[in-house]
């Protein structure tokens, strides 16, 4: 179940959130306000997968 591999803690210095703002805008976050009611979800991954197609690779049907 999900909620058992999560955890939330608080990010009252905004660090977490500007460390993700900075890596996909170049920017810090830009909503600063209410510091002390940001949180961050920490989820443990238990298991994860990835698949690689070569270019010769075509799916069968296509995923909607």
């Amino acid at each position: 179940m999900l909620l058992d591999a999560m955890k939330w803690r608080g990010d009252p210095n905004l660090n977490v959130i500007d460390r993700l703002a900075r890596k996909y805008t170049g920017k810090p976050f830009p909503f600063r306000d209410k510091p002390a009611e940001r949180v961050v979800l920490v989820i443990a991954v238990e298991r994860a997968r990835y698949g690689a197609c070569s270019p010769k690779c075509k799916p069968s049907k296509a995923i909607t």
